[in-house]
């Protein structure tokens, strides 16, 4: 998926000299740092989610 977001991510950047390569260990860079934080909130989403699921149900037990 990195190697992927990589490309979309050098496509979005202005065009270079024909025939030169990009950084990709910078455009790796950016890609994490553009995605990992949603990717964290997601997790942690999914986390209270089944929290909240599991509370509904003892609490449904309960009555």
């Amino acid at each position: 998926m990195a190697f992927l977001l990589c490309h979309l991510q050098d496509l979005d950047l202005p065009a270079k000299v024909p025939g030169t390569w990009p950084d990709w260990g910078e455009l790796a860079r950016t890609v994490r740092f553009s995605f990992v934080p949603e990717v964290r909130r997601q997790a942690l989403q999914l986390g209270l989610d089944a929290l909240n699921a599991f509370q509904h149900e003892l609490l449904a037990l309960k009555t």
